[in-house]
Parts: C-alpha cells; sequence; structure tokens
C-alpha cells in the first residue's frame, strides 16, 4: 500500500499528544547522548510537527507505544520516499533532489561560530539608520536583541560544550546552572521572556505551526520543511524545560531575529536590504578591492537604464538581494514555481541588472556575477539556475532588449549567503586566492560531473582552516553581554 499524509495524520488523530511527544522525545534524546548513532531526525521532527496540530482530534485519545511510533516514523519515511521516487524525473532527478533535502536535511548540517551572532550585531544594531530595527523587535517579543543574542548564545555553550571544553558533550538535557546563569545575565524577566518566546506548545506556536502548514499544496510536502521546528526549539516533557534537538539551535540563531520581524513588520525588508548593502561593502573595504558603487556606477555610465550595488576591479558585479526561497519553490523546484517565486530578485538581478551593465560598459569580453542574499537559497549553482528557471526569461529579456548574453555566461553567476562571503573575504585577507581566482576555479570544477557542487560555500572547504579575524565582525565583539571562550 502506497502511504498518503492523510492515512499518516488520521492516524496521529487517535493519540494523545502527551504520548506521542514522550516518544518522539525518548528517541531523539537518545540520539543526542549517543553520537555514533545514525537516524533520519527529520522524521522525528515532522512526527512532532504533526502531533501538535492533530493529535487527540479522536476522542478518547488512546497512548501511543514503541512499536506504534517506529511505524509512524516508517510511514513518515515512506511518504518522503515516495515524493523523491515518483515527483522528480530522471532527467531533472539530481538538481531537485538536492534542493528537496537541503530543506529537509542539509540545514540541520550547520555549524555554530561566534562571527554567527556579530554578524546579526553588526546588522542589526551597529549599523546605524534612522529606522530602529531594535525597538521592533522589541515590540514584538518582550526582548531586545541583544538580550535575545546573548541568551542564544549562553544556550549554545550548553549545548555543544566542546567549543569550550573537548571533553564535555551534551547529554540531552540542560544542568540546572543553565537556567541559573540564564537568569543571572539576562535577569529574571528577560529570561523568562526568552524561554517562552522560544518554546514549543504554546497557543502562539501552534498557531504558527498551523498556519505554515496550511501554505503547502500537499500534506507530504511538509516532510520536507523540517526546519520549521527552529522558530519554537524549547519543549517541556515531564515538567523539565529542553531543545528539541541540539541540532537545529544552530538555525534559530543564524535566523529567528530576521524571520521574525520579516513576517510581523512591513518595514524591515526594505531597510535590511540597505544595511546588506553596507555590510558587503565592509568587506569590500576590508581586503582593499577595488570597485565602485552603484551611485559611481550611474555618474561614469548615464546611460545604463540599470545598475547592480557594486563593480569590482571592471569585472565582478555584486547585487545584494534581501530575499529568501519560500518553502514550496525550494521542494518543487519547478520552472514555473521558481520563476514566480524569483522573478523579482535572481532574475532581475541577472537577465535585467547584471546583462545590462555589462552589455552597456563594455570594458572585458567576460565578467563575472556574485548575488547575495541573507539566506543559502536552495536553487543551486549559476548553471543549474540556468537550465531550471533562467534560461526563458533572460533570452527573451535580452531578445527585446538587444543585450549579448555570452558576456556574462550563467557558469559566471554565483549565488552565495551572507555568511559565505564573509567566509569568501576572510580566505581572500588571509591571502590564499584572489575573488577572481576563487570564481574561476569554482566554476571548472562545476563544469565537471565529477566535481560540481550544489553550492558555492561547499567548495570553499579546499581553503579551510581558516580562523574569523574580520575586523568589520569583531568591533562588536565587547558589546557582548559575556565574554564568548570560543
Amino acid at each position: 500500500m502506497k502511504i498518503e499524509f492523510n492515512y499518516i495524520r488520521n492516524q496521529i488523530r487517535k493519540y494523545s499528544l502527551g504520548s506521542v511527544l514522550s516518544h518522539a522525545m525518548k528517541r531523539l534524546k537518545y540520539l543526542e547522548r549517543n553520537p555514533s548513532k545514525i537516524y533520519p531526525l527529520w522524521n522525528i521532527f515532522t512526527l512532532i510537527r504533526w502531533a501538535y496540530i492533530y493529535a487527540g482530534e479522536k476522542y478518547p485519545p488512546v497512548e501511543i507505544n514503541d512499536s506504534l511510533t517506529d511505524k509512524l516514523l516508517r510511514h513518515i519515511e515512506e511518504l518522503s520516499d515516495s515524493y523523491r521516487a515518483d515527483g522528480l524525473s530522471n532527467k531533472e532527478k539530481f538538481p531537485k533532489y538536492i534542493s528537496a533535502i537541503s530543506k529537509q536535511q542539509l540545514w540541520l548540517q550547520s555549524e555554530f561560530h561566534i562571527s554567527i551572532i556579530y554578524r546579526q550585531m553588526k546588522l542589526f544594531l551597529n549599523i546605524k539608520s534612522k529606522y530602529d530595527i531594535d525597538s521592533s523587535f522589541k515590540k514584538l517579543t518582550g526582548l531586545k536583541i541583544l538580550d535575545f543574542l546573548t541568551g542564544c548564545f549562553l544556550t549554545e555553550t550548553y549545548l555543544k560544550p566542546q567549543l569550550i571544553n573537548n571533553s564535555l558533550r551534551f547529554n540531552g538535557f540542560f544542568p540546572i546552572d543553565y537556567f541559573k546563569n540564564l537568569k543571572d545575565i539576562l535577569g529574571e524577566d528577560n529570561s523568562e521572556c526568552f524561554l517562552k518566546l522560544l518554546s514549543i506548545g504554546t497557543k502562539e506556536s501552534i498557531e504558527f505551526l498551523k498556519s505554515e502548514s496550511k501554505k503547502l499544496s500537499k500534506g507530504l510536502f511538509q516532510a520536507y520543511d523540517t526546519a520549521i521546528l527552529s522558530r519554537f526549539p524549547f519543549i517541556k516533557i515531564n515538567g523539565a524545560e529542553t531543545i528539541i534537538h541540539k541540532s537545529i539551535f544552530t538555525h534559530t540563531i543564524n535566523f529567528y531575529v530576521y524571520d521574525s520581524l520579516k513576517s510581523t513588520d512591513s518595514r524591515f525588508p526594505e531597510e535590511f536590504g540597505k544595511r546588506m548593502e553596507r555590510y558587503i561593502e565592509l568587506g569590500l573595504k576590508e581586503i582593499s578591492v577595488n570597485y565602485i558603487t552603484e551611485s559611481q556606477i550611474k555618474k561614469q555610465h548615464p546611460n545604463s537604464r540599470k545598475q547592480v550595488d557594486f563593480i569590482l576591479d571592471s569585472k565582478i558585479l555584486i547585487e545584494s538581494k534581501a530575499i529568501e526561497l519560500k518553502s514550496l519553490p525550494a521542494i518543487i523546484p519547478d520552472n514555473e514555481v521558481l520563476t514566480k517565486s524569483l522573478k523579482d530578485s535572481i532574475i532581475k538581478a541577472y537577465s535585467q541588472q547584471m546583462l545590462t551593465v555589462c552589455n552597456t560598459i563594455k570594458t572585458n569580453k567576460e565578467y563575472f556575477g556574485i548575488i547575495i542574499t541573507y539566506k543559502q537559497l536552495e536553487i543551486g549553482n549559476g548553471k543549474i539556475c540556468w537550465d531550471t528557471f533562467l534560461k526563458e526569461a533572460t533570452k527573451e529579456f535580452c531578445s527585446e532588449n538587444g543585450l549579448d548574453m555570452t558576456i556574462l555566461p550563467p557558469q559566471n553567476l554565483f549565488i552565495i549567503d551572507l555568511q559565505t562571503w564573509d567566509e569568501i573575504v576572510q580566505i581572500i585577507k588571509d591571502g590564499k586566492t584572489t575573488l577572481e581566482n576563487l570564481l574561476v576555479k569554482v566554476r571548472e570544477s562545476d563544469n565537471s560531473p565529477e566535481t560540481t557542487k550544489f553550492f558555492l560555500s561547499m567548495h570553499l572547504e579546499d581553503y579551510r582552516p581558516y580562523a574569523f579575524d574580520l575586523s568589520y565582525i569583531l568591533d562588536v565583539q565587547n558589546e557582548l553581554k559575556f565574554e564568548p571562550k570560543v
């Protein structure tokens, strides 16, 4: 029998919420204590999500047991596998498969580094403007951004104690001194607000889960939208407050402020876009590269109808886009879905802005383009983007406007997130390569099926190890509420 979402949902409806959560968390805590054990965590995350939405709807609910829990998890895995097997044609399977599992699984591989905290302090607090992002966050959550990030960092040191002492490991539960230290550093009211804000099971968290679930057209796609639990990583089990799983918290730190403000504050997206541009320019100054800004491009090339944020060494174009890929286009990366989602961002940046500028200035035979977003988009490298959604829109625009596409071919287009940008800046600052040489190397690697990678960040492993000493990040470190030791 082919497993359908409705069947799994109806099974979950029979069981009590408490019993499903208890059995799911028992498995997660076992895996935290035994890191050598391999298990698809994302299936358990999906079960927890659906339990909060559907469990106990049939009266009277019954208690689930170990074997029934295992059966539900097998069904969730079968449902997930059915999409990968049937929903993806052989010709398009690789990029679509990677995009889908990136949304489902790869986000769990994010590693914590203190620069994650500093980057947000710089973006939200240190780069000033008339608009006060901190006040908006305080009004929304009851916490100032610095208090929130401080609480996140303290929590991470307990989840990953090996950051401080390599012999220590998180055993699945917070020790008593975690809560004491949280109160001592943030104050009692702020610490309670922090825990409540990030706890699943509240009325607000369940409403959020239900609302996000309705945005996906089919129930089975929710099995790929597993990062949603990082919005509410704390859970109370048998009266004890703990984390759902330590692997989700880096994602919480990275995106909670951004996600919550973008979804509630209409002024935030435009303001954040401006701050991203200023932040990227700090990286350009760090490596002393020759560049001109958008305003300078306008002056030097007044006939150009479009501009980009920066041009480096007269050949590398950079455009920042404060956008993200919603769940459905990441899970179903079809031409029509991606085109609709990205027409005003990635498609516009490449086909209209970059190619127009290149054809206007024509100072080189070949150009490179870098589009920088805050989050990593699950759309692959330039060639994959061309094959899946860029080709038709670009050809149409260039044909209508008499533009030469070969001047900046799709294999010379790179789409990266802001963290990857910082890593590239660090690599260049360390003297390991130049930006142009790095882009050429990545392009050549991606031209071969044996060495191609879905994200540019995956190519940076060749340059490790590197330690962050970027002045524009480190200049905020003394503002953190307790001294980091990582």
